[in-house]
């Protein structure tokens, strides 16, 4: 019987990875089974104890085994026939709903899996249960070698190998604790039988799972127990010398928790540069994938930690940020895992067939080893491109190591990875799917479900079958599905609908009430203390409840339940306390009773919550600014937050980016005190920095203009809001796009304001994956009572509730039919006679930009602050006034002075004149400086307007899906919500700085600037050698802001590093893969591999050279606190080329997250001092805010007309948005801009700019005002766009004490330059511009109209051009485009039919070109003809991104002329950066690509596109592009709403 059951338990081993059902019935479950059920029959005596117990042991680990490769391989299958489903799915959704015409959310949805959550068949109870016979194997293990003396089983080899697997597989299921256990029975059988380098190996493990437990004094006990080991190893074995560099990888990780960082960095240097490391075994894999992970540890330390000196000896050896380094060792990871079909793989059926998984010898342990190690590099590998914002590569990370997970059921992984997704779903803004994450976390670990545990049967009889053998089992290939698991139509759930109506009102039109959604709540949080549940008693689950908690509580407050968020985290800073004292207490008994010697007080440190405790300090931090009366909880909060962190650990990633993340919570309660000494504006503390500001006579004069009617409307209003809502202040301009506050209890809730009536309308669904609508949706104000969702049906009357009669059906009634019809179906020329048709306003917020009260005061007479620490920043002067730097965004908090409601607002800022007939006229509510931004922006004159009595309103279309027309636009109204994603924050501002001005009870004598720059100083050298985007490019702003011209240099460099932050961390990771790449293709042998992972100078390789200095020119600068790193960017601006202007233009505002009004734009260009302009366009006429708003008001009216069915009413409506758009255009000159409109333009040739420039500094300079010579070279290259009252403005804001005198100097030197300046320029403009800016077309400006202009990411991009011409002679920049070499894409998915019938016979005819017309292209061919041809024209719809979705890998060639929708457009997600196709063309190397900001209509965009090709393919060899450009943006009928949507980024090209 005993032997019967030792061959059932091989035979088990056998069945696990081999199909034998031909030959018999038994399963491997089924033979561990009956094993045991055999071993529980055999008597026991003294002489067969310790087999039975080992056999019993092996059975119970097989069983584990078979039971986990048993679901693994059913997921695998599952995945498979879901993955069929899903595809014929989303055909099946091509054909009904059409196709996705824009590219901006094709990254998300490529990433969307609406089947994510069906892999979860798991939970605690059920993981539990599972892994209690591996529980059971470990117990037998330990009593059976709790004797000291060798065991008799029957193979001692087979013992220590299943020990092995045992701890691999503990690790891989996330419990480290039973990990270090098991690995310690290795090293007491590893020392019973002699064998030193068995029991090496198992304390080098033992201490590996200590530092990931973050406890380094327990790994520096088993460390030094482990050296002893290591003196009595044969060291001629060749596994020794593994085991030797394995000691060094782990004392160089010692090394760097107790700060010895020169000492560790040898270490670490001598392993990489061993020659051993490369060896191509899965051992060596795996040390070297750690040696990497520990890489990553060092460059990811501070300056003040790990000197420039020291980093340099880390770059010479190939990685020079942690992200690419982690991305190396997860790479090794992932070549190993391919082969068990865990992820998918590039390749073929075959050669996963001939590379299975064999099932013998080592790979039994290294298989559950690989897994573990991967779960950990790709937790800190996602943790890691989080905190840099490069959030999409992180999300697809995380979702393969989650679907892993899911698949071998290791819950705690499982939880891990769905709290890391959480986090980046909040990045994002989705906090719908944060929600749906969090719940899947709270099922893993709190569900009563009950899974079937398949149990062996009873009598199982091996019957053999004549038959061959399956194979190895190939379940991770394409298998279809049985019948039964075909799709199939199933029931509505009730679940949230009431069976019994209980709505007041008419059931014929009123739809059921739809149940509130239960909030769930954690029911971990009432356990007791000392609690043994199976929750309670896990180290790793108690971490990750905690991580929940603090998860749960930002999305509390994201959604403004500050109570509930406030208080979660008070909760969760408190249990962190009791868990790391119970972790330690774990951690010592455990060590204690294995190692059997008392735990050194000193040793027991645990920090396994540390980054946790600092991420909660850092929200408790932001939300008690924001409190009533935060001054004392506040500073304390701060002190304890920051002497916290500087007593951690360096080696931990992250805590820089939360002390940098404190620092400026610091700062910003500063200034708020400072503020006062300014009268509330905060603004103006920095003026004195800047040699111009806005007149204040000219601010002064907007604040007191007369009280309109609609003004003195809205004081009425006002005066009628509740007890509570009184005390609350006004609320200042923001962006229509912004989210709907959510007011509750705690918050301040927006005042009430009057509405023209709406018809009712149902509200549009929106899909799972948008978070967007749970945040509209539960937008509601609380000043009013919760009205039940009703749906109203489609023909519902204006302004009536009741149910009326059958209505007649309209002519112009919206359709839901899909209707064909398009621009081309309009005469040339519109009727003459026909008039224009009204409009609905767009939806506009009626608040002010500037806060009550505020005033731009001068500095210069109140300067109650100190002067800025000389020794503190070499870049300002010690002459100089006050300065003062302000605080980072917290992304995805929104501001406090948002109002409740902001989709309905538009039809209160502008005119709407209801027809007469009805005899109703609708309040208006406009405050003043908005009526005057509006009466700018209308674009219609009065006579216009007064001609409105025929025309009719737009019908509202609401979230509509249907497309009116063909239009290459994005019919699920992507782009609007993407754009407004940019703005979307919390309605409770925490750096409410009026709030916090009147509460801190600080006198403002007791602060000073000093202390302000300081803390922002030590925040950005803190993090400026791997920043996060959002923190760093505001540090780089204020710091920017508070500099001024008093260190042109240091404030050009700062607002030139505030764009394109992730954009470098992508840049970067692109080059080092390619230059990985290389290497590796030019290595012969291993031998030589070695040899050139350093770059050697004079490398012969051209290409291997420019990627060299590529990856040093968009490398992070590490900055020290004594200065900043500014001569790499003096050295920047000597290799602009001559004739090029760069202008960099950034929105700043002071509250972090918010969308600012003022405008720093920096004019660099070759061989001249940069001049930075500080414009508060809060005090013009129309706020840059106010210009954001109207911009996406108009796209949002686009969308809504487009859905007209009606010719003319279509036809009037885009004509319309055509004049709004000409407004906007030129408000951003006159107003925006205003009298510094020339910084835009290129400097004009010869010396007479100058001299002038030089006699004006003279003249001013004896009237008192000193200004610098390039600002007034700058300001008289516009002289001919000047107008007096630009010239006054100058002189008021260069001199308020004699602004006549000043004016008449101006006004004379302006005459005198205007003649020279008048001709246009020959230079080219180069515009940088922020991720609010990037939206807006400003090409089309007047004074840019007739001037070349492109966009580029920032400075570096323009410099990596250059360095392209020099390194590549056959480049397009250099030899021009071959127009015979084009390669084009005409209507890829065949509804185009306009576009194909007018261009194809053309395309086809052109000799060279070669294309393909009504169909996709194949997978490879865009990407090739992106590598090989100089001209790659694309006529669809998008940019087509899902042709290119290997373009990160190509080396881009070819100018890129993209005419489908918005296929320039960028998408801004919460408080990240913009993302789009156009900018991934710009990192492939694309020399030019152009394409269009917004949505566009076939047949115009059509004509720009006939006239740009057939004018400049006519003009023959040298013909600029960019010139026919300009030229072509007449060609359309709509020359703003088409003709300005066109626009390019790159470097000037011309034919050949």
């Amino acid at each position: 019987v005993h032997e019967r059951a030792v061959i059932l338990i091989e035979l088990a081993q056998v069945l696990c990875y081999h199909d034998y059902t031909e030959q018999t019935e038994c399963s491997a479950l089924d033979s561990t089974h009956e094993a045991l059920r055999l071993l529980d029959m055999v008597p026991k005596t003294p002489h067969n104890e310790e087999q039975l117990q080992d056999d019993k042991a092996q059975a119970l680990l097989w069983l584990y085994i078979c039971t986990i490769e048993n679901k693994m391989h059913e997921s695998i299958k599952q995945e498979q026939r879901t993955k069929n489903s899903q595809a014929q799915g989303q055909r099946n959704a091509q054909v009904l709903e059409g196709i996705e015409t824009n590219d901006l959310g094709y990254e998300d949805k490529s990433q969307d899996d609406k089947f994510l959550y069906l892999g979860i068949t798991f939970n605690l109870s059920a993981d539990s249960a599972q892994s209690k016979c591996l529980d059971d194997a470990y117990d037998l293990w330990k009593q059976l070698l709790s004797k000291g003396q060798v065991p008799a089983v029957r193979s001692v080899e087979q013992t220590m190998t299943s020990l092995h697997i045992m701890a691999a597989l503990y690790r891989m299921m996330g419990k480290p604790l039973q990990a270090i256990e098991s690995y310690f029975l290795i090293s007491e059988l590893s020392s019973v039988l002699a064998d030193a380098l068995g029991m090496t190996n198992a304390l080098c493990q033992i201490a590996k799972l200590f530092f990931q437990l973050e406890c380094p004094g327990y790994a520096e006990t088993i460390l030094r127990e482990a050296e002893a080991c290591w003196q009595s190893v044969d060291r001629s074995k060749d596994s020794s010398l593994l085991t030797n560099q394995m000691l060094a990888v782990l004392q160089s990780r010692l090394c760097l928790a107790n700060c010895k960082v020169e000492e560790g960095l040898r270490l670490l240097l001598e392993t990489l540069q061993n020659p051993a490391l490369q060896r191509p075994s899965k051992l060596w894999y795996l040390l070297r994938a750690s040696t990497l992970q520990l890489m990553a540890l060092y460059l990811g330390l501070p300056p003040s930690t790990l000197p420039l000196a020291l980093r340099q000896k880390l770059y010479a050896q190939g990685w020079k940020t942690p992200e690419t380094a982690l991305s190396d060792a997860h790479k090794l990871y992932r070549s190993i895992l391919s082969n068990f079909l865990l992820i998918s793989s590039e390749k073929s059926a075959k050669d996963v067939l001939d590379h299975l998984f064999v099932d013998h010898g080592d790979n039994l342990v290294q298989k559950w080893q690989v897994l573990a190690d991967m779960f950990v590099c790709s937790e800190m590998f996602v943790s890691l491109l989080g905190k840099i914002e490069t959030v999409s590569e992180a999300k697809a990370f995380c979702l393969e190591a989650l679907k892993i997970s899911m698949k071998l059921q290791s819950l705690r992984w499982c939880a891990r990875f769905l709290v890391l997704k959480n986090e980046l779903e909040f990045q994002r803004g989705e906090l719908e799917l944060c929600h749906s994450d969090l719940e899947q976390v709270l099922f893993l670990l709190e569900s009563g479900a009950v899974f079937e545990m398949k149990e062996g049967k009873g009598d199982v009889k091996i019957k053999p079958k004549k038959g061959r053998s399956k194979g190895k089992k190939t379940e991770g290939l394409c298998s279809e599905p049985s019948e039964e698991e075909q799709p199939f139509l199933r029931e509505v759930s009730l679940e949230f609908v009431d069976t019994v109506s209980t709505q007041k009102g008419n059931s014929l039109t009123d739809s059921p009430v739809l149940k509130p959604k239960l909030k769930k709540h954690p029911s971990f949080l009432t356990h007791p203390d000392g609690c043994c549940c199976s929750l309670c008693s896990d180290v790793v689950l108690l971490s990750i409840c905690l991580r929940w908690l603090v998860a749960s509580a930002e999305v509390e407050l994201a959604l403004g339940r500050k109570g509930e968020g406030l208080q979660l985290l008070e909760v969760c800073l408190k249990r962190c306390a009791a868990v790391t004292s119970y972790t330690s207490h774990m951690v010592a008994s455990m060590f204690q009773s294995n190692c059997r010697k008392a735990v050194d007080q000193n040793v027991s440190t645990v920090g396994l919550l540390d980054d946790l405790v600092a991420r909660i300090y850092v929200s408790l931090a932001k939300r008690t600014m924001s409190t009533s009366q935060p001054q004392k909880k506040l500073w304390k909060l701060l002190e304890t937050s920051l002497a916290m962190l500087s007593s951690k650990r360096p080696q931990l990633l992250g805590f820089e980016y939360q002390k940098a993340s404190l620092l400026l919570t610091k700062a910003i309660a500063t200034i708020s005190v400072l503020s006062f000494s300014h009268k509330g504006c905060v603004a103006s503390i920095f003026s004195s920095a800047w040699p111009w500001e806005y007149p204040s006579s000219l601010c002064e004069t907007k604040e007191n203009m007369p009280m309109t009617a609609e003004k003195r409307q809205l004081k009425v209003v006002q005066k009628t809001k509740p007890e509570r809502i009184q005390e609350t202040k006004p609320f200042p301009v923001v962006l229509s796009t912004d989210p709907p506050a959510l007011a509750d209890s705690t918050t301040q809730a927006a005042p009430l304001a009057t509405r023209l009536p709406v018809e009712p309308c149902t509200p549009a669904q929106k899909s799972f994956a948008t978070a967007r609508t749970s945040r509209s949706t539960a937008a509601k104000p609380t000043l009013s009572t919760k009205a039940p969702f009703k749906i109203f049906e489609e023909s519902s009357s204006r302004l009536k509730t009741e149910l009326s009669k059958a209505p007649k059906v309209s002519r112009r009634m919206k359709s839901r039919l899909k209707v064909v019809f398009s621009d081309d179906s309009d005469p040339e020329g519109l009727p003459e006679t026909t008039q224009e048709m009204k409009l609905p306003a767009a939806k506009e917020l009626a608040a002010s930009t500037c806060r009550p009260g505020r005033k731009a005061v001068s500095s210069r007479t109140q300067s109650g602050v100190s002067l800025v620490k000389t020794e503190r920043c070499s870049t300002i002067r010690s002459d100089d006034g006050p300065s003062a730097v302000t605080a980072k965004p917290w992304r995805g908090r929104p501001s406090s002075r948002r109002t409740a409601k902001r989709e309905k607002p538009q039809e209160e800022k502008k005119m709407l004149n209801e027809p007469e007939e009805k005899g109703k006229e609708g309040l208006k509510i406009v405050e003043e400086r908005l009526e005057a931004g509006c009466e700018v922006l209308r674009g219609l004159s009065e006579e216009e307007a007064a001609e409105g009595d025929r025309r009719r309103l737009v019908p509202e279309l609401n979230g509509t899906e249907d497309d009116q027309e063909v239009l290459r636009r994005d019919a699920s109204a992507d782009l609007q919500e993407t754009f407004q994603a940019s703005e979307k924050r919390n309605p409770t501002d925490p750096f409410d700085l009026h709030l916090l001005s009147s509460s801190l009870e600080v006198a403002a004598d007791s602060f000073s600037m000093d202390s302000v720059y300081e803390s922002l100083q030590d925040a950005f050298c803190s993090i400026s050698h791997n920043p996060p985007g959002a923190v760093y490019s505001h540090l780089c702003q204020l710091m920017a802001l508070c500099i001024g011209s008093r260190d042109p240099v240091a404030t050009a460099y700062l607002v030139s590093e505030s764009v394109a932050v992730t954009l470098r961390h992508q840049i970067m990771s692109t080059i080092h893969k390619r230059l990985d790449k290389m290497k590796k293709a030019s290595v012969a042998s291993a031998s030589r591999h070695l040899e050139t992972l350093s770059l050697q100078e004079g490398h012969t390789d051209p290409l291997l050279q420019c990627l060299s200095e590529l990856q040093n020119l968009f490398a992070f600068s590490c900055s020290s606190p004594a200065k900043l790193e500014t001569e790499d960017f003096k050295e920047q601006l000597r290799q602009i080329p001559a004739g090029i202007t760069v202008c960099v233009l950034t929105l700043v505002s002071i509250e972090p997250g918010a969308v600012g009004d003022i405008l720093l734009l920096t004019r660099l260009e070759k061989d001249a001092v940069p001049v930075t302009l500080q414009i508060q366009t809060m005090h013009s006429k129309v706020p840059l805010s106010m210009v954001l708003s109207k911009f996406e008001a108009i796209l949002k009216e686009q969308k809504e007309i487009s859905n007209l069915t009606e010719k003319e009413d279509w036809w009037l409506g885009r004509t319309a948005l055509d004049k709004r758009m000409k407004a906007l255009i030129e408000s951003l000159e006159r107003h925006v801009l205003g009298c510094w409109r020339g910084a835009l333009l290129p400097d004009c040739e010869g010396q007479g700019l100058a001299q002038g420039a030089s006699s004006l500094q003279k003249a001013l300079r004896k009237c008192g005002c000193e200004v610098d010579l390039a600002l007034l070279k700058v300001m008289l290259t516009g002289s001919h766009l000047l107008t007096p009252e630009d010239v006054q403005c100058l002189a008021q804001g260069l001199s308020p004490a004699q602004p006549e005198r000043v004016q008449n100097l101006l006004q004379e030197a302006v005459d005198k330059a205007a003649p020279h300046t008048h001709q246009a320029s020959s230079g080219h403009l180069v515009l940088v511009l922020d991720k609010h800016l990037q939206k807006l077309p400003w090409e089309n400006i007047p004074c840019l109209k007739s001037q070349t202009v492109t966009r580029l990411p920032s400075l570096r991009f323009l410099l990596s051009y250059l360095l392209t011409k020099k390194y590549r002679e056959e480049s397009v920049l250099n030899q021009g485009i071959n127009v015979g070499s084009t390669f084009y894409v005409l209507n890829p998915q065949g509804n185009l039919s306009g576009t194909e019938k007018m261009f194809k016979d053309w395309f086809q005819s052109e000799p060279g070109w070669t294309g393909v017309v009504g169909e996709a292209p194949a997978t490879d061919q865009v990407p090739s003809a992106l590598e090989e041809r100089d001209l790659y024209i694309y006529a669809g719809h998008g940019a087509g991104a899902r042709f290119m979705d290997s373009i990160s890998k190509v080396d881009c060639r070819a100018v890129a002329l993209l005419f489908g929708c918005s296929s320039a457009a960028l998408a801004v997600q919460g408080n990240l950066e913009g993302t789009g196709i156009i900018l991934k063309f710009i990192l492939a190397g694309c020399p030019l690509a152009l394409g269009n900001l917004w949505d566009v209509t076939d047949r115009d965009i059509d004509r720009y596109m006939t006239a740009l090709l057939k004018n400049w393919l006519k003009a023959g060899s040298g013909a600029p592009l960019l010139q026919y450009v300009l030229q072509s943006r007449q060609a359309p009928k709509l020359r703003y709403m088409i003709g300005a949507a066109p626009v390019a980024y790159g470097l000037p090209v011309s034919l050949q």
